[in-house]
């Protein structure tokens, strides 16, 4: 048993993003009394297996639906044990791991490249012709603990600038649409669909997570179980493992039917959620078993995971926020990473 360093909500990211009540998920049988599923939403088959209700028709117990913000509030309900798995992003990943959160990464739902991005806020003096060194002196918004926060801090870090010249600002998505139009921030990294509303509010993208993918700065959505859930209900874990490989089949197979369905789920038209499906990677579950992914020693996600809890760990902004909050991380290593990740339920998706 590891020796798990102090979690606050804080640390992790944020605050929970929605009010739960805890349940147990224990219990006699081949499944729990319910399911608790943490979301987000993002234009991915998590999205699709929720709307068909496909869990609802295999699962003969009770699917419960909760909605968060990021997947640093995801950790921090995971941690409390009021929901048994969700979506998280690599970079939340990242931080629970090393901070010793009791789950497993069964699953990538989305690779991200050109849907999440930097955007500056027309009337700021930037432009689509700025660069990262523009950004000094100004305000970029970005949820702490999130895949853009990982990403903006290694853009900056990359471009050699100092991480006290820019002020970061910790906001999510929900409330960057009105710091936009009231001008109290200059830039915002985010993702879809928040990505697409200040674009459409004048912003301008300055760069995108496909610009980092290309120097190695990888960063995805991960879908993660409560080692309770995973030892207890493995069945249960994969009719999950098998609704999401479904979904991504359909979002590759047939794009147009998995854009009316996310569009249902975000308010949107079908053609704004096929041009932001566009900025993301779908992988199936037999892609996700090989080494690329998920599967053996040297499994691809875990050494991007270990990537970014070495940088988030020793990057100084985020260093100092850790030590704010009085978390303290052991040096994280590439072998848990790899114990955090069970490609068993992706080895066994028929498709």
């Amino acid at each position: 048993m590891r020796t798990r360093p102090r979690i606050l909500a804080a640390a992790l990211g944020l605050a929970l993003a929605a009010t739960v009540t805890a349940c147990s998920s224990g219990g006699d049988g081949d499944a729990p009394a319910e399911l608790r599923i943490a979301y987000q939403e993002i234009p991915n088959g998590d999205l699709i297996v929720k709307n068909q209700g496909w869990l609802e028709d295999e699962l003969d117990i009770p699917v419960r639906w909760v909605r968060f913000d990021s997947g640093a509030a995801v950790n921090k309900a995971l941690d409390d044990h009021v929901v048994d798995l969700g979506l998280v992003g690599t970079s939340a990943v990242a931080l629970g791991v090393p901070a010793g959160l009791d789950y497993k990464v069964v699953w990538v739902h989305n690779l991200i490249g050109a849907s999440e991005a930097i955007v500056v806020r027309e009337g700021s003096g930037l432009s689509a012709s700025s660069t990262l060194e523009d950004l000094k002196g100004r305000s970029v918004a970005v949820p702490f603990g999130s895949t853009a926060h990982y990403a903006l801090l290694a853009a900056l870090d990359g471009a050699r600038i100092k991480p006290n010249d820019v002020n970061v600002v910790d906001l999510q998505p929900d409330e960057m649409a009105k710091a936009w139009q009231a001008g109290t921030i200059d830039a915002a990294y985010v993702w879809e669909p928040t990505l697409g509303t200040l674009r459409a509010d004048g912003g301008a993208t300055l760069l995108t997570s496909a610009d980092l993918a290309e120097e190695g700065i990888v960063t995805g959505d991960l879908g993660v179980v409560s080692d309770d859930l995973v030892d207890n209900y493995p069945g249960v874990v994969q009719t999950w493992v098998d609704a999401q490989a479904r979904a991504n089949a359909m979002i590759t197979g047939d794009p147009d039917e998995a854009a009316d369905i996310l569009a249902e789920e975000l308010a949107g038209t079908p053609e704004s959620i096929s041009e932001a499906m566009a900025g993301y990677t779908y992988p199936s579950a037999q892609e996700q078993a090989t080494p690329a992914y998920l599967g053996g020693d040297d499994a691809g996600i875990a050494q991007h995971l270990h990537a970014a809890a070495v940088f988030l760990k020793d990057y100084p902004q985020s260093a100092k926020f850790l030590k704010e909050h009085n978390v303290y991380l052991p040096d994280p290593t590439v072998a848990e990473f790899v114990d955090a990740i069970d490609s068993d339920f992706v080895s066994k998706v028929d498709q």
